[in-house]
């Protein structure tokens, strides 16, 4: 600690940044700014004809909670003709919604957006249909997209450390500073 009567300056401009950092950080977080987002990619789909599986685990969503489903589907051909189903049920397998999307004229590459909104707290799982023709024709790539309601406690927690190791930081250097003087 001998060195540190001779950088209390540095070690204040130090604690000044973090403790800029950790507030808008913490203010970011708190107030929506820096979203609450999830991402994960889903159970491949590959080369089928019909099938049925669930894509993604079941997700535990609060009221209020935004999942996006994006099921990125490619045909083998441009003669391909599919449809896809999803099924979203709640925890006593009751459905909540369900989504049909099939193939343009000409079975092109498409990427399906599918929003869904939880009408409240539950566990939902997820299960999808496809069907191609003709068999062995289609590959999908499913992928999620869950925002979250409330803030994101890892980066709250992280902007109140920093918050608090700023003001450490700040405290110890002016102590240092008043027994130089």
């Amino acid at each position: 600690m001998a060195w540190l009567p001779k950088h209390w300056k540095l070690i204040f401009a130090e604690g000044i940044i973090l403790l800029l950092g950790g507030g808008i950080i913490t203010i970011g977080t708190s107030t929506g700014m820096i979203e609450n987002r999830i991402n994960f990619e889903g159970e491949l789909g590959n080369n089928f004809s019909t099938k049925t599986w669930y894509p993604f685990p079941p997700l535990k969503l609060n009221e209020g909670d935004e999942a996006t489903f994006h099921f990125d589907m490619r045909p083998n051909s441009s003669h391909v003709i599919w449809s896809l189903y999803l099924y979203i049920t709640n925890s006593t397998g009751h459905s909540v919604e369900t989504k049909v999307r099939t193939s343009a004229i000409g079975g092109a590459a498409r990427t399906i957006k599918i929003p869904f909104a939880a009408p409240y707290t539950d566990i939902y799982p997820i299960r999808a249909y496809a069907t191609s023709t003709p068999p062995n024709s289609l590959q999908i790539y499913p992928s999620l997209s869950i925002l979250k309601n409330g803030p994101n406690a890892m980066m709250l927690t992280f902007g109140v450390v920093l918050l608090a190791v700023g003001a450490i930081l700040m405290a110890v250097s002016l102590l240092k500073k008043s027994k130089k003087v």
